[in-house]
């Protein structure tokens, strides 16, 4: 027994309505290690003569030889009508004293019962029944009818027979716990007519059950849905400030409605409601398996409206009990039988997996599951993404099976073997097996399987050792030949050259044995490619074979084509030995230039060399003129000679098509290279620069008319221009601004991001990015939801530069931008919008970001994705 302890008057005027002087003397007592409860404090407040008896003075001064006897005298000399009811109890352990009322005894031994009788998650703290003595209760309820009335609350088909008997149980001489079982069974029971579950609430208030919380459980039994929605939000801001009895039953009640209701939002709301509440609901292992069971009920009627929320509530289990969560979705997971909800728990269960055993069968049963022609991509997406944190084990299980799978599986297969070693922890030798398997495939499998490999990152990882990256190499220029589709050729090309060094041997050696075929000429185009990219590793030898190769066959005449000019030219602008002849191959080129059957090839030829770290000043100049005298030359009229057949009148088109669509765009990124070379001079950069931007403003206003190819070389080379390291901070805001007014095309969105989304401290480019940023954001929020590549665009372009890490973030509109991005990615992430994960990566690991922010992108990306945090990276 406690009484008030309090050391503040004012608080005890305030909370019991007493006087200061009555208020004094209770805190005085406490000096005698005497105190009062509660109880007999409200009393005091109405009744004079008991507030008359705690103030009389013999109280303070002899309060250690006071006993029960002595205060009963004093109170009934002092009028008290209730002196009979007086306590005196003393604690031996601490030595206090209380003055207490027989009800306040009561109902500690209640509590006290209650701790220690009541089953897990149903006892009530403040358990007492209606004013009426203990002898009164045994005389009214025998044994029988006690046992009688529970018997008709549990049983009764007849509900005015359980309205009447639940009544009646509140009074019986029973503890709090036991009522409280009793009217939590009614509430569960989902046969229990409405009006005795109103009953059964209305006695848990009476027994002790909070007014507010009843209130809410009973709005849970609404016929209203919107009603039952709103006591639910209601009832999840009361479980917080609950006492653990009160929270575990209103929990139990919400468990079965749950279990019972179809109603979508409302269960949107319990989920979320039990979410917060899982704190409590793991600490009962059956309650915990009632829900796992009726969520995976529901998620099989309502995938897609509840997964989310499903999902969100088996996290938060698992954040208090992982190893219940872990064994509940496993055992789940056998008996699942729609492909879906399978894929869910098995992309909840990868983030518990602890040893090794069931790591390996996890992948096992997800690999499967990937395997499923019934499962969504969406869902195979996260499943994918969700191994990526077991790393080897399921790289090794993907391994075992692609070998002897076929056909659609087999792609599905190498889809997630590239997935799984370019994206999480796998050791090279694991790398090498993957990729040793890939050419072994390569050699012997179909063409499906063919074009699946050629799609994949994997083959050019640099982990992948040299004599493995040449064997690959040699394969892919072998299928070249077999494979001989625009499609396939293009793919290889890229492989090879992301391949790079390696490749860049068998490349020329392949193009000595099939030059001018339409395979070599890919493959020329590849060893450009990678001379630029990689032109500090050509070795000197191979280079000069290269040169020599060429260059012989710039007599050729008979050649319709010229992608032999590209390797040339990288050969000749970017390696040591290609420096010797870069005088003489420049004015070949240069002279017969409108000569040549490959006259357009020869142009990109001579951009490439325009910007190549072997052009002095006076070449850059001289091609300068050559490609501005390009870009200046209007529209051409008249384009086509008319020509009578025996069919009608037609027209013959020649080479000023050709002009147009190769040669503009050609001198267009031609103005680029020389613009971002290191070694241009500051004249020719901003000659450049106003070039540009004059043929923007006519481009834009229709005053002078490109083809599509000729206007994205144009965007692309303002936006490479505007993201040149030698680019001052106005010559950027310059370019931005003049693409920003025309969002209305893709590749402009794009080269905004990357404008605005590169760190520069200057004043003007952190005022222009942030208006950039909110423009951005404003489109997205008036496009057409039909428009999906566009708003996708968007998105990225808004989320690079709201992560550019030179934003100040302390400014105001700064926070509010990012906020805006977070948000719209957000929402493209519940569209489906996988494109926005990179965006909001580079918000994460934006250094100045908040902390919560972090966080809350990291659980975003795993409910979308399955991913965790893997060194800098999900």
């Amino acid at each position: 027994m406690r009484g008030e302890r309090d050391r503040d008057a004012e608080a005890l005027m305030a909370a019991h309505g007493v006087g200061r002087r009555l208020a004094t003397r209770v805190v005085a007592l406490r000096s005698q290690r005497l105190d009062v409860t509660a109880t007999v404090l409200a009393e005091a407040a109405r009744d004079d003569a008991l507030a008359h008896l705690l103030l009389a003075p013999g109280l303070v001064k002899d309060a250690a030889h006071v006993s029960e006897d002595d205060l009963r005298d004093q109170a009934r000399a002092c009028g008290c009508g209730q002196w009979e009811l007086l306590r005196l109890v003393g604690d031996p352990q601490t030595g206090w004293r209380t003055i207490a009322l027989e009800d306040d005894v009561l109902a500690e031994t209640a509590r006290l019962q209650a701790q220690a009788e009541a089953p897990p998650g149903v006892g009530l703290v403040r358990a007492e029944g209606r004013q009426i003595s203990a002898r009164e209760t045994h005389e009214l309820f025998s044994a029988e009818e006690v046992a009688r009335l529970k018997l008709c609350v549990l049983t009764s088909q007849n509900a005015d027979e359980r309205v009447e008997a639940v009544r009646k149980l509140v009074f019986a001489p029973l503890d709090g716990a036991q009522k409280a079982g009793i009217f939590l069974n009614v509430l569960i029971d989902s046969e229990a007519d409405p009006r005795v579950r109103r009953e059964a609430i209305r006695s848990l208030e009476q027994i002790g059950f909070r007014s507010d919380m009843a209130e809410a459980v009973r709005g849970l039994f609404v016929e209203e849905a919107q009603e039952a929605v709103y006591a639910i939000q209601r009832l999840g801001r009361l479980l917080g400030e609950a006492e653990p009895g009160e929270a575990a039953l209103a929990l139990a009640v919400v468990l079965e409605v749950f279990d019972e209701s179809k109603d979508v939002p409302m269960l949107c709301e319990l989920l979320r409601l039990i979410a917060r509440s899982a704190s409590i609901l793991v600490s009962n292992y059956q309650k915990t398996e009632q829900f796992f069971q009726s969520a995976l009920r529901h998620l099989s009627r309502d995938f897609e409206e509840l997964r989310l929320d499903v999902e969100a509530a088996f996290r938060a289990c698992a954040g208090q009990a992982p190893d219940l969560a872990a064994d509940l979705l496993w055992r789940e997971m056998q008996r699942a039988e729609t492909p879906s909800v399978r894929s869910l728990l098995l992309t909840l269960s990868e983030s518990l997996a602890r040893d090794e055993r069931r790591t390996a069968e996890l992948a096992r049963l997800a690999v499967d599951e990937i395997l499923n022609p019934e499962l969504p991509e969406g869902e195979k997406a996260r499943l994918r993404y969700g191994l990526v944190r077991f790393g080897e084990p399921a790289v090794l299980v993907a391994l075992e099976r692609v070998a002897r799978a076929g056909g659609v599986e087999r792609s599905e297969l190498i889809r997630l073997l590239d997935v799984l070693c370019t994206e999480s922890q796998v050791s090279d030798g694991t790398v090498q097996r993957a990729v040793a398997a890939l050419v072994d495939l390569l050699k012997v499998g179909d063409a499906v399987t063919r074009r699946s490999i050629l799609r994949a990152s994997l083959l050019a990882d640099p982990r992948v050792e040299e004599d493995l990256q040449r064997e690959l190499a040699a394969e892919l220029l072998a299928l070249m030949t077999e494979m001989n589709l625009p499609g396939t050729l293009e793919a290889i090309q890229g492989t090879l050259e992301r391949i790079g060094i390696p490749a860049l041997r068998p490349a020329c050696e392949f193009m000595r044995r099939e030059y001018p075929s339409e395979p070599a000429q890919r493959a020329a185009l590849a060893a450009g490619a990678v001379v630029q990219n990689d032109a500090d590793c050509v070795p000197d030898g191979l280079a000069a074979d290269l040169l020599a190769f060429c260059s012989g066959l710039l007599g050729d005449e008979s050649l319709e084509d010229g992608a032999f000019t590209i390797a040339l030219a990288a050969v000749c602008g970017y390696t040591r030995p290609g420096a010797t002849q870069f005088e003489d191959c420049l004015k070949e080129l240069r002279e017969d230039l409108w000569h040549l059957p490959y006259a357009m090839d020869a142009l990109d030829a001579l951009g490439i060399m325009a910007g190549s770290p072997n052009a002095g000043a006076e070449h850059q100049q001289e091609l300068f003129a050559l490609f501005d005298a390009i870009v200046r030359v209007q529209a051409r009229t008249g384009m086509g000679a008319l020509k009578e057949t025996e069919e009608g009148a037609v027209y013959e088109f020649g080479r000023e098509v050709q002009f147009d669509v190769r040669a503009v765009p050609a001198a267009v990124k031609g103005l680029e290279r020389i613009c971002v070379s290191p070694q241009a001079s500051e004249g020719l950069r901003k000659a450049i620069v106003k070039r540009l931007l004059i043929l923007w403003e006519g481009v834009a206003k229709v005053r002078i008319i490109w083809g599509p190819a000729a206007i994205e070389a144009l965007i692309g080379a303002m936006c490479s221009a505007a993201r040149s390291p030698r680019a001052d901070p106005d010559t950027k805001v310059r370019l931005g601004v003049s693409l920003l007014r025309f969002l209305n095309k893709i590749n402009v969105i794009r080269s905004i991001g990357d404008i605005f989304g590169q760190p520069d401290e200057s004043p003007q480019m952190r005022r222009t990015a942030l208006e950039a940023g909110s423009e951005v954001l404003d489109e997205w929020e008036a496009s057409e939801l039909q428009d999906e590549e566009r708003n996708v665009a968007l998105l990225r372009s808004a989320g690079r530069i709201a992560a550019n890490p030179a934003l100040d973030a302390a400014d105001e509109g700064v926070r509010k931008l990012r906020e805006r991005a977070l948000q719209a990615l957000y929402r493209g992430l519940r569209e489906g919008m996988t494109e926005v994960r990179e965006p909001l990566l580079l918000l994460r690991d934006c250094p100045d970001l908040p902390p919560a922010q972090k966080q809350e992108i990291d659980e975003r990306l795993g409910k979308a994705f399955g991913l965790v945090r893997i060194g800098g990276r999900a």
